[in-house]
């Protein structure tokens, strides 16, 4: 396996890549859980996490299980990608491809070890399994056996490498191992070619992510000022060996991933730490080539419909008019947009009242008692690195708002009740705490789109969502978001 610093001479021109758009089509899941009876209380609907390129975004999709076990669901999907699927705390990834028609099957106590597949992309996703279950046998031979002992070690390099060039070692050497154990598993078996195609892509642009994430990332886990670490310039330099213009590699969400860091680094490098919304927009419209561009504006645009900034989508359609050439792209962020501005709504809209779903009624049911105040939620788990560091934040939070009319609502998230409460007294978490349920948890990813944790959300005094994805209690901003809301 070649390794992955190329020297620029051997790096194909970008002018090689395709220009043609990603194929846009249906994606249809059926399945069945065996033996459903005895975790339906517990455990009564399946989550399919959704990588969208054009919005930059990772969607959830809440199924709910029949009494008899089976499921069916569809959605869009641009292009061949991998997604995955959630039950019972258990993770899967599954690669589907537009206008694919797949059928599941698990049991309900062990669906990662049971899940089988008919249909479309069947050998395609056996071959995951099958790769996914030597990988991890391998991890464990160099990482030890303990739970997510390779994630976090990767966590801990982040946190513990001061010097950006240590940490780039680190992941480069990562790489190489794993690259050289994907080509051994490849030369050894016969694949499906879209499994391997995925597979070389998802470990490239994992690395990138990974890279690209760093120099925002160790503050944070270091727990030190943003502003007080800098990278060198010259850390940058693997940047024009991971293309953003090639589709074929969209193959791997960790493309979905690393396209949001470029945006971020590509703005910053042009423009300075801030810009005008205007500013970054015409740069990417100067991007030469169009899938990038595309991809780049897209994703853009729909930063600033989901932040509220309405005005400036306004005032720049004529550059996403312009120059997105990929029409299914343009109207998935114009449908975005008309919805976030609540323009040309269907005719007699008001007339009909708007159904109350499974997660409205779990989030009124744990807020409800907490009328006239404002209340920050926080989703967070005693596994999840990111959501213990923000806890100290947190802490200084609550001393900012004492005696004022916030609540503090901590959602723990799958965890064990056990640890969970040895986790509430070690990182000091004084407020209102919840253990949630599944059911639980998968209602609110589901109305708030998470697919990941931590995670925040803002409600105002009158019970209503003022922020889905409020900042983090690290964020200085959200001081004057609180105390806005405290106004009203």
């Amino acid at each position: 396996m070649r390794a992955l610093l190329l020297s620029a001479a051997i790096l194909l021109s970008l002018q090689a890549f395709p220009q043609s758009a990603l194929r846009t089509d249906s994606v249809y899941i059926s399945g069945k859980v065996n033996y459903f009876e005895k975790y339906k209380d517990s455990a009564n609907a399946v989550l399919f996490y959704i990588n969208d390129i054009v919005l930059g975004d990772e969607l959830t999709l809440r199924v709910k299980i029949n009494n008899d076990g089976t499921f069916k669901t569809a959605f869009l999907k641009t292009g061949t990608q991998d997604i995955y699927m959630e039950y019972n705390d258990k993770l899967s990834t599954i690669i589907v491809s537009p206008g694919d028609h797949m059928q599941l099957l698990f049991n309900a106590g062990d669906p990662e070890q049971t899940l089988s597949f008919k249909g479309s992309n069947s050998q395609t996703n056996y071959d995951l399994l099958a790769y996914g279950a030597a990988f991890d046998k391998e991890s464990i031979r160099i990482y030890g056996a303990e739970p997510n002992a390779r994630a976090l070690k990767n966590n801990f390099a982040v946190r513990d490498s001061s010097n950006p060039d240590a940490y780039k070692s680190y992941v480069v050497t990562q790489f190489k191992a794993d690259s050289a154990f994907l080509a051994n598993y490849i030369s050894a078996h016969a694949l499906s070619p879209t499994f391997v195609n995925w597979a070389k892509a998802d470990l490239k642009y994992r690395l990138a992510s990974n890279l690209m994430r760093y120099p925002w990332l160790h503050p944070r886990y270091a727990q030190i000022k943003d502003n007080s670490f800098k990278v060198p310039d010259s850390y940058y330099k693997f940047v024009d060996q991971f293309p953003v213009n090639d589709p074929s590699q969209a193959l791997t969400s960790n493309f979905n991933e690393y396209i949001a860091e470029y945006r971020l680094y590509l703005a910053a490098k042009e423009l300075g730490k801030q810009y005008p919304a205007s500013s970054a927009i015409a740069l990417f419209a100067r991007q030469p080539f169009s899938f990038s561009k595309d991809v780049l504006l897209c994703n853009a645009f729909y930063k600033l419909i989901h932040d509220k900034e309405l005005e400036a989508v306004k005032q720049n359609l004529g550059v996403l008019e312009k120059n997105v050439t990929d029409t299914y792209f343009k109207n998935k962020v114009l449908a975005a947009y008309r919805q976030a501005a609540h323009i040309a709504e269907p005719l007699a809209a008001s007339s009909f009242k708007k159904a109350i779903s499974e997660g409205d009624s779990v989030l009124n049911n744990l807020t409800a008692k907490y009328r006239n105040k404002v209340i920050y939620i926080d989703f967070w788990g005693t596994w999840c690195s990111p959501c213990r560091a923000e806890m100290p934040y947190s802490k200084v939070l609550r001393a900012k708002f004492a005696g004022k009319d916030v609540v503090f609502l901590y959602l723990g998230v799958q965890s064990k009740e056990a640890e969970w409460k040895a986790m509430i007294k070690t990182l000091d978490i004084k407020g209102e705490n919840v253990l949630l349920s599944n059911n639980q948890f998968s209602a609110l990813s589901e109305k708030f789109q998470i697919s990941g944790i931590p995670r925040y959300v803002l409600i105002n005094k009158q019970g209503k969502v003022a922020d889905g994805n409020a900042r983090r209690p690290g964020d200085k901003l959200l001081v004057a978001e609180i105390q806005k809301l405290l106004a009203l």
